[in-house]
């Protein structure tokens, strides 16, 4: 075969980009926007492991489960805790493997919230004008051991 033969007829060796370090742009390195949000994200979390050693969190995110199943819940809806409003839904849908709407709640208080304060209280969530009796849970409502994602 000549020197001048057809890269067709005779394509170059293969390269290993990844033992030679070759980034395969833009599927690997991340731009300049999801650089700031991983930073951002860590700096989240290192200001919340800082708030966290000092002291119990006065505002928490909390799964909410509406006792119900006929209600449905999209986001904003006001929570209760004994009457009071503590938080609202921040993100929701139906839980069909709870048979229920389920979302996610930021709640706020002038005391730590733990279990024993999310269990001692009367909780309801607003929609539609009416209040319908909920649980509250630190954990997930669904599976909170992870017994039934096991491989």
């Amino acid at each position: 075969m000549s020197d001048d033969s057809d890269a067709g007829e005779n394509p170059p060796a293969p390269r290993l980009r990844r033992a030679e370090s070759f980034d395969d742009w833009p599927n690997e390195v991340p731009s300049a926007g999801e650089r700031e949000t991983l930073t951002a994200f860590l700096d989240y979390q290192r200001a919340v492991l800082a708030r966290k050693a000092e002291g119990p969190l006065r505002k928490r995110l909390l799964q909410v489960l509406v006792s119900d199943p006929e209600p449905l819940l999209f986001h904003a809806e006001v929570i209760r805790r004994d009457g009071v409003p503590v938080g609202y839904v921040r993100a929701a849908s139906y839980g069909f493997t709870l048979g229920a709407a389920v979302g996610l709640a930021m709640v706020e208080a002038d005391e730590p919230i733990d279990k024993a304060w999310i269990d001692s209280g009367r909780w309801t969530v607003e929609i539609a004008d009416r209040q319908w009796p909920c649980t509250m849970s630190l954990r997930p409502l669904y599976d909170p051991t992870n017994e039934k994602i096991k491989l």
